[in-house]
């Protein structure tokens, strides 16, 4: 073989190895190895839906979620997300989130709309975990708290426990580091003395998740655990007015079941005493007697 020979095959293997690891790394891109899912539906209560890439369609317990999915969930529905090794949201009615990045050390999500429910472990110096909304980005490194998108030009942040640090559109920046409430309006300053305590709204959505069936997930029972443990609602002072109400509707619900109940059983007996050859009168007052 002469030289101008072993030239030519020479390029002729180079571009033969050129063409198959292009033709290979095409086809990677066209057919990406789907990683690990870390997002995963752990409750859902109601009408919750997935938008995945131009497909609408109801959301599964226990399915698993991928960057750029957005997920809405309708009129009195919820949905808990758990972030493996991260923690879990919890996404009131009438809100709608997109997982924008979703990896092992980031987590960014937008928030369009509702409340969206917070609670997260310490993350590590490497990992992260933003929310943006209409007029802020909020960033923590590990902590629970709750957004509430009030509409595209009013964003109320409620912390429980840990820190956040809150950025607006201006670029100005507050770190609320207790319990309290601030609200993010576009166009308007961001001042550490906005911050207000926790509202009535926050209370009740506190209350609701302490009382949540925790199951058998380690995440989940962290969740409802700290809530039910945090400084918000340690100090938080009991609303009689609202322990009354309470205490009366259960009392009127418990006093017409009794009447129920003893109207069918006067009845029973009317109907047996009627039926009976001895013709024993009803006492209409035959409970006092016993």
């Amino acid at each position: 073989m002469n030289k101008k020979m072993v030239i030519a095959s020479f390029w002729v293997v180079l571009i033969l190895v050129v063409f198959l690891d292009c033709k290979q790394k095409v086809q990677e891109v066209q057919n990406p190895q789907i990683s690990e899912p870390i997002a995963k539906v752990q409750f859902i209560q109601g009408d919750v839906y997935l938008f995945r890439g131009e497909e609408k369609r109801k959301l599964q317990i226990n399915e698993f979620l991928f960057m750029s999915d957005a997920i809405q969930t309708e009129k009195n529905s919820i949905v808990d997300i758990i972030f493996r090794n991260k923690g879990i949201v919890r996404l009131n009615q009438n809100t709608k989130i997109e997982l924008q990045v979703l990896s092992e050390d980031k987590i960014q999500l937008r928030q369009d709309s509702g409340t969206v429910i917070n609670h997260l472990k310490k993350l590590s110096d490497k990992e992260s975990y933003t929310i943006t909304t209409p007029t802020s980005i909020a960033a923590v490194r590990g902590t629970s708290f709750i957004v509430k998108v009030k509409d595209s030009r009013k964003t109320e942040f409620a912390l429980i426990e840990g820190k956040i640090e809150i950025q607006n559109q201006k670029g100005q920046k507050v770190i609320i580091d207790k319990p309290g409430e601030i609200t993010i309006e576009q166009d308007k300053e961001l001042k550490e003395d906005l911050l207000k305590p926790l509202s009535k709204e926050s209370i009740q959505i506190l209350k609701e998740i302490a009382a949540s069936d925790v199951g058998n997930v380690q995440e989940y029972a962290s969740f409802i655990q700290e809530i039910k443990n945090s400084t918000a609602l340690k100090e938080i002072a009991i609303d009689e007015d609202y322990e009354k109400k309470v205490s009366e509707s259960v009392f009127k619900q418990n006093k017409k079941s009794v009447e129920k109940v003893q109207s069918a059983e006067k009845l029973v007996i009317k109907r047996n005493t009627q039926n009976d050859p001895l013709k024993i009168p009803v006492n209409e007052d035959y409970r006092k007697d016993n």
